[in-house]
């Protein structure tokens, strides 16, 4: 699962650019959000300033929308930086495909499958046989492995299938 879904950094790339498509429109609406607070707060003091609006009245509009606009900027910075992580993957990528397995730590490994694998399921229809279900994180396939044996261990792939269009 590994070299077929992470080592497939043409794969990794493509959903890693759907994803950074995704966060410039987020970053878009926001920005046109932060401009209309900010074109707001302008209109309120003007008001303000040309007695339309009691300054009580203005200064709770304006301490409003400056919370909002403090929001907005927060929530603008948090889409940053998750599209200069998402960046920072695709380059990544290209590294992937020339990692040694045999030179790599447990850790290393382990924060692998917690990449590529989001649960396990273990049925036993028989006493020395068991169906290992292996759910996918990125593409939501599902891998089923069929293992024998008592003495001596078979393993062998069943099934595989996309989790979405079996439901």
């Amino acid at each position: 699962m590994y070299r077929k879904f992470l080592m497939n950094k043409t794969i990794l790339q493509r959903k890693l650019q759907k994803e950074l498509v995704t966060i410039s429109k987020k970053r878009e609406t926001i920005s046109t959000e932060i401009q209309s607070i900010k074109d707001k707060m302008d209109k309120v003091e003007e008001r303000m300033i040309f007695g339309r609006l009691s300054d009580h009245k203005g200064n709770e509009l304006l301490e409003k929308l400056t919370d909002q606009l403090t929001e907005k900027e927060h929530r603008l910075f948090e889409l940053n930086n998750e599209a200069i992580g998402k960046q920072q993957q695709i380059s990544d990528a290209d590294i992937l495909s020339d990692i040694n397995e045999d030179a790599m730590s447990l850790d290393e490994k382990i924060e692998i499958i917690r990449k590529v694998v989001k649960k396990v399921t273990i049925e036993r229809p028989l006493r020395f046989t068991a169906h290992i279900s292996i759910y996918n994180r990125i593409n939501d396939t599902v891998t089923v492995y069929e293992v024998k044996g008592k003495n001596k261990t078979e393993i062998s792939l069943i099934n595989e299938y996309n989790r979405k269009e079996k439901q």
